[in-house]
Order: C-alpha cells, then structure tokens, then sequence
C-alpha cells in the first residue's frame, strides 16, 4: 500500500473522481455539439408535459447527452488505466483485474447514473 501525505491523498481523490467531475461536461458536448451536424437533439422527456404544466426535464436533458456522457465517461476510465504506472503518482492499474473493458463498463455506468441523478434533479427544480 502506499504512504500518503495529505497533498497526494487530495490529488488521489481529484484522480478517483475526475470521470464524475467531467461526466456533466462531455454530456454538454455531446447535447450542444451532435446537433450542429444533424443528429438530434433528442430530449429525454420527449417534450411530454407534467401534470403541473411544466415540462417533466427540458431541453438540455438529451439521449445525446446521456449516451454521449456515458460512453465518454467510459473512455476516460479506459485511458486511466492506459497511463504508465510510473507517470503520475499511483498506478490506476494495480487493483485492476487485468480486463481494461472493466474500467470502461464501470465508468459508463457511473457516468449514466451520475447523469441519471443529474435528470433528478432537474425533475425536481421544475417543480412548483
């Protein structure tokens, strides 16, 4: 195990949650940027109406941005684990079982469920 001092705990902590922490951001880009080249916007909601009169989540709530974020998210799981372990100060692969697609599964599904907390939340600001 490793010997932290409090600076490299902080940075080991940024590392562990820098899919999370940018997961809201890739589904942006992919919400505002998939459009500008015809595909979409999609939004989750359909345009559906709560009975409240106001929409259920809104326009930025889009398939591209959950899918997109998700995926994204994935990808920057994946490439953590690719880093040499020698470049930075922890080895992102040495609790890994050997299977890289693992990173990828567990960091879709945390991006999504992230995203999927993110739509709850915007469910719930839209109520009166």
């Amino acid at each position: 195990m490793y010997d932290f001092n409090v600076l490299e705990m902080m940075l080991f902590t940024l590392w562990i949650y820098l899919p999370g922490f940018l997961v809201n951001t890739f589904a942006m880009m992919w919400g505002k940027w998939l459009p500008k080249t015809g595909y979409g916007p999609w939004p989750i909601d359909g345009g559906r109406i709560h009975k409240d009169g106001n929409r259920i989540l809104g326009d930025g709530k889009t398939w591209n941005g959950l899918i997109g974020g998700s995926l994204t998210s994935g990808l920057l799981c994946w490439s953590m684990t690719m880093i040499p372990e020698n470049w930075i100060f922890i080895s992102p692969t040495e609790a890994a079982t050997g299977w890289a697609a693992n990173a990828f599964i567990v960091g879709s599904f945390l991006g999504f469920t992230s995203l999927v907390g993110d739509s709850t939340g915007s469910f719930f600001k839209r109520r009166k």
